[in-house]
């Protein structure tokens, strides 16, 4: 379960909190103010004031759901998803054909047992599980072994039914609804391989899932991953091809809302991959009329395939144009981001880089941040911007807005003054705790 704020306060006994936002925790340090920007939202606001998010489940005796304070979305325990006028209900594992498009179950779900902010139903070697998010909802489907595929052009899928919603039949890309966002669904192989899953609707039953083709060679457990969200806050767009020059120019897909991002490039295989990665953070709080002092940008490496190793460049771009990433905009966003001007510091150099640890760039532009909008960021390897040519791996996985683990999501810390105030030093108290994390 998820309590961002709770965690930091804990971190930090005796923090003064100055205010509160949805994405945001403002401290005080005297007559100095530093706020904690987070992609996902960390306070919701009930009874005229800002509470802390806390997504572990909360059963409800007169609906027969679970939920938790600030997030509209409820879950039962037969694995019915509702928010608002829509609602989903994921029923069986099985096999759509790729011709006919008939599906043929191989598993019924079970009912679920709820455990943290989750709710669990396991059935033979399929493990299937429902996350409250603070914004959304994370569905999870975990192969634990290669699924009984006769022919590896047909699809391994849940079958879910879904009211609420028209979709016309045939194969469905993203959508909205209620407030939420419906991205692609992906899937990832024990070895971090990770595809484009997709879905099939017909006669108001949705199937999700992956080809056999691309089973038959995974690397179990693999994890099917179709999620909605209030608000995609990054993700990241790639482009492959057996040309580093076409790779490097050309986007062949994109991946938003998930646990992780990506930053590098790789050839495997004979096949070129770029990787840039998108940040975003809501900055609103921080006022027309304050001035900024000093930005720092805290990021978690969760995997590093760094063999060669590169610096993570912080851009300063404005993909705001193409939020949330689609389809139809990646390509713009990928292309700004090889083009945009470089932010004053680095993240970090990916050598000696340890997974999950909090890293601190050093101090970026103070003219970028919005203070009431949205501040949008973009990271590249600086091998990519210099045109060199990978020979190997050299690409590292980042906590995204959507980690499991709060205190690995990207945090954006803006010291500012508010009236006139002095400037803030932000080492003494903000920088501090990130500190203590790196040398946990």
């Amino acid at each position: 379960m998820s309590n961002w704020v709770a965690s930091f306060q804990s971190a930090n006994p005796g923090i003064v909190v100055a205010r509160r936002a949805r994405h945001a925790l403002h401290v005080r340090q005297g007559n100095d103010l530093i706020a904690h920007i987070i992609g996902a939202p960390i306070h919701h606001f009930a009874g005229g004031v800002w509470l802390p998010i806390d997504t572990a489940l909360v059963y409800d005796l007169a609906t027969d759901t679970y939920g938790a304070a600030g997030i509209p979305v409820r879950l039962k325990a037969d694995g019915s998803v509702s928010v608002g006028g829509y609602s989903q209900r994921t029923l069986r594992v099985g096999v759509l054909d790729n011709v006919a498009k008939t599906f043929t179950a191989i598993r019924t779900l079970p009912a679920g047992l709820p455990s943290g902010d989750s709710l669990i139903r396991e059935t033979g070697f399929y493990r299937h599980v429902l996350t409250l998010k603070e914004n959304g909802l994370r569905e999870e489907l975990v192969l634990l072994q290669k699924p009984p595929l006769a022919v590896l052009n047909d699809w391994l899928v849940l079958e879910t039914a879904i009211t609420g919603l028209a979709l016309a039949d045939g194969w469905v890309e993203e959508w909205n609804t209620e407030g939420m966002h419906f991205a692609l669904p992906s899937v990832v192989d024990a070895n971090g391989k990770v595809a484009r899953a997709r879905r099939f609707f017909r006669n108001g039953r949705l199937y999700t899932g992956i080809q056999g083709s691309w089973l038959d060679t995974a690397a179990y457990p693999v994890t099917l991953d179709p999620d909605f969200a209030g608000d995609t806050a990054d993700g990241y767009v790639y482009g492959g091809n057996a040309v580093y020059a076409t790779a490097r120019s050309t986007s062949t897909g994109f991946l938003a809302a998930l646990t992780t991002s990506a930053a590098g490039q790789r050839l495997l295989t004979e096949l070129y991959t770029v990787y840039r990665a998108f940040l975003k953070f809501d900055t609103s709080s921080i006022g027309a009329g304050s001035t900024i002092t000093q930005v720092n940008l805290n990021l978690v490496c969760t995997a590093d395939n760094s063999a060669t190793d590169f610096d993570v460049q912080i851009v300063r771009q404005d993909w705001s144009a193409q939020d949330p990433l689609a389809t139809g905009n990646r390509e713009a966003a990928y292309d700004n981001c090889l083009s945009g001007t470089a932010d004053d510091n680095i993240w970090r150099n990916t050598s000696g880089i340890v997974i999950n640890t909090q890293y601190t760039s050093g101090n970026l532009s103070t003219a970028w941040p919005s203070k009431t909008g949205n501040t949008y960021y973009s990271l590249r390897s600086d091998r990519d911007l210099a045109n060199t040519t990978p020979t190997g791996l050299e690409l590292i996985s980042i906590a995204a807005a959507e980690h499991t683990t709060a205190a690995y999501r990207p945090v954006l810390t803006v010291a500012y003054t508010a009236g006139g105030g002095a400037a803030a030093s932000v080492i003494p108290l903000a920088m501090d705790y990130y500190r203590k994390r790196r040398a946990a």
